[in-house]
């Protein structure tokens, strides 16, 4: 997934990639850990759409210290 695209400096304007993925995996996670827990029918597009932006943070947090 290489990112020629700009972009997405704007997005970094008041926090890192890797500060991003840490909130996003603790609202993951708190959501998860929530008492009653009723998953919605498109959970699997959720989860994969948590998997692909913190793919992406990750690539960018690679690519920044490059």
């Amino acid at each position: 997934m290489k990112t020629a695209d700009q972009s997405h400096i704007n997005l970094f304007e008041f926090t890192t990639p890797n500060s991003l993925q840490k909130s996003l995996n603790y609202i993951l996670f708190n959501y998860l850990n929530q008492k009653n827990l009723i998953l919605p029918d498109n959970f699997q597009t959720i989860i994969e759409d948590f998997y692909f932006l913190l793919t992406y943070l990750q690539e960018i947090e690679e690519n920044s210290s490059k």
